[in-house]
């Protein structure tokens, strides 16, 4: 059996929760409610995965994360960082995009700008596109699916 498109959804659904409990996703109308200790319990366990998920891509000594930013300057270095990350195929080459357009701004040699890079930039850019192709979480925490009809069936 192949688990990697059940990963990547699981994957996905933690970043979404994530986005949904941080008032990301979008929306930039700001509400305040109160989180239940089972939420936030739920929030901290999803912050870990993700965490867990995006170490395994994004290194944190600097002489590795100046050799990654480099490699995202070239066709194939991005590609083999979606895929690291696991992003979808139908959002490869808008992922690739942005993570082009963002590593270009980016002075490698200042600790900064490679630590904001790192640490929001890129997980931002992994959500999106992760999120955008697969199940997204209400900030009720309730997971919604849209699927969409390969072919319209009629009897």
């Amino acid at each position: 059996m192949n688990t990697k498109p059940l990963a990547a959804a699981g994957i996905a659904a933690v970043l979404a929760v994530i986005l949904a409990a941080c008032g990301g996703g979008g929306s930039s109308a700001s509400s305040s409610r109160t989180i239940s200790p089972s939420e936030s319990a739920a929030i901290a366990t999803a912050k870990a995965a993700a965490q867990d998920y995006l170490a395994k891509c994004i290194p944190t000594d600097a002489a590795h994360q100046i050799l990654l930013g480099k490699s995202l300057l070239t066709k194939d270095g991005r590609s083999k960082f979606a895929a690291c990350l696991a992003i979808p195929p139908e959002n490869r080459s808008a992922f690739e995009a942005a993570a082009l357009a963002a590593a270009e701004k980016v002075k490698w040699t200042d600790k900064d700008q490679r630590r904001m890079f790192f640490t929001v930039t890129l997980p931002g850019l992994a959500a999106k596109y992760h999120v955008s192709a697969t199940p997204s979480a209400t900030p009720s925490g309730t997971v919604t699916v849209t699927v969409k009809p390969s072919a319209t069936v009629t009897k």
